[in-house]
């Protein structure tokens, strides 16, 4: 039995070196190992501890355009970058590397007028205060939780060679108009030796779970990136290991024999998701929370329903939803308010695919409707309906942003040939890749934490997960 199940991992893997490589290096693909945790700061500053950087991960992508890049995603303690000048609106948060062989560098995230502005650029004293000297932006992405990812070319800081050294630290200042940057807090300074990109690899194979469970991706452990996570309806009992730390955990919730479904959100105030269940026979959503490990069950459904939640609300909690096939009817359960929101947007043949289409850092209601291919999306930006034709009728919906603006992208994945088509929102250009088997279960998301789903799957047979890094 070891023989033969080595045999077959062999050609297993030579199959994928052989085939799915060869493909996916042709679609202008990345080449991009998980980032590594480097600085970490968990005590807060008195006054304004919400602004702290808590994380800094650092990674070093290839692309084949031959660019060579250092991504940076940080954790800012409770930014609110959907709500325009809150809190703190002054503020400005640095990353600073000062390399073996170049001045101080920065990049910058400043709020003056709400929303985040990256930007990468000199500094130089005036009158004893550090002044920012902007040289260009930084293209990068950020969320309601405070996870900001971006990218830099190494380039523009001084192209360090590999063993060279960047000493990394994070500023949190406030801008006082005029006059220059005041420092209120900054981590300790941890250095980072460049790694080069020589030996990363664009995909990742990861033996995880077992013939019978359900793949339920999310971010599990608050670090920006989506964990390996399966839950096994036979015992009820979820499994996750962290994309980027490795971690394990376990926990039972929720029962197979009932009819539970699991569902990926986060319900409570802690960013973490929980493990959580919709059973169709009670209409009952039973949701553990991962900030206080209590469990609360919520009735909001019939057992026809399609759990569909989101942060349609913009509080950076999700919303129990449902979507009602048999009238086209969407039915929300504001976390916000506790009000219920009713809303006719589609027909009974829909699938739900809820996504922040327009970037306003809230969740619309969506659906794919497989016949004939099309896509539909309410913009809860300026409540606009939005149709296109995306797919074939055979076609698996995998809605993500691929592209890393902070907007879903319609997509599909095409079970026959494997491939990804995707309808990229910052270029508006389409781009596919070649990734899975028609019995795969796909399940893209950002597993390096560089603010782009990639392609992945998981495969039931052997329990293995197949990811190729964007």
């Amino acid at each position: 039995m070891r023989i033969a199940h080595y045999i077959r991992l062999t050609v297993l893997l030579l199959w994928i070196s052989l085939g799915f490589t060869s493909q996916v290096s042709a679609q202008n693909a990345s080449c991009f190992s998980p980032g590594t945790l480097v600085a970490s700061d968990p005590v807060d500053w008195p006054i304004v501890g919400f602004h702290d950087i808590e994380k800094i991960y650092v990674a070093e992508p290839y692309s084949s355009d031959g660019v060579q890049k250092i991504v940076f995603s940080l954790k800012v303690r409770n930014l609110r970058p959907d709500i325009p000048l809150a809190p703190l609106p002054l503020g400005t948060w640095n990353v600073m590397f000062n390399g073996t062989s170049g001045p101080s560098r920065y990049v910058q995230m400043s709020t003056m007028i709400g929303n985040p502005v990256l930007k990468h650029g000199t500094v130089t004293t005036v009158l004893g205060l550090p002044v920012f000297n902007e040289i260009g932006t930084v293209f990068g992405s950020y969320d309601n939780h405070g996870m900001m990812t971006f990218s830099i070319d190494k380039a523009s800081v001084g192209n360090p060679q590999v063993g060279s050294t960047l000493t990394i630290s994070s500023k949190t200042f406030v801008n006082t108009v005029g006059i220059g940057l005041l420092q209120l807090d900054e981590s300790s300074p941890i250095n980072y030796t460049i790694l080069g990109n020589g030996t990363c690899a664009p995909f990742n194979i990861v033996p995880f779970g077992l013939n019978g469970d359900i793949p339920v991706t999310s971010d599990y452990n608050r670090n920006g990136a989506s964990d390996f996570s399966v839950w096994r309806p036979s015992t009820g009992t979820w499994f996750s290991i962290d994309s980027v730390t490795g971690l394990y955990s376990q926990v039972q919730h929720g029962s197979g024999p009932n009819g539970d479904i699991p569902v990926a959100g986060h319900f409570d105030n802690d960013i973490n998701a929980d493990a959580t269940v919709y059973r169709p026979s009670s209409g009952e959503w039973i949701i553990r929370s991962t900030e206080t490990g209590a469990t609360r069950t919520v009735r909001f459904g019939l057992a026809e329903d399609l759990p569909s939640p989101g942060d349609f609300d913009g509080d950076q909690v999700d919303d129990i939803a449902v979507f009602r096939p048999s009238n086209g009817t969407w039915y929300i359960l504001n976390s916000a308010d506790s009000s219920v929101r009713i809303s006719k947007f589609g027909i009974s043949e829909d699938r739900p695919v809820v996504g922040d289409y327009d970037g306003d850092r809230r969740d619309d209601i969506a659906v794919f409707r497989p016949a004939l291919g099309d896509w539909y999306y309410y913009q809860s930006s300026n409540n606009a309906a939005v149709g296109m034709h995306f797919g074939a009728g055979t076609d698996v919906a995998v809605p993500a942003d691929y592209d890393g603006d902070g907007k879903t992208d319609v997509a599909v994945w095409r079970p026959e040939t494997g491939t990804w088509y995707m309808y990229q929102s910052f270029s508006q250009s389409i781009g596919y890749g070649f990734w899975g088997l028609s019995t795969d279960r796909v399940q893209p998301g950002d597993y390096n934490g560089n603010g782009r789903a990639d392609l992945a799957v998981w495969r039931p047979e052997t329990g293995v997960w197949y990811v190729h890094y964007r």
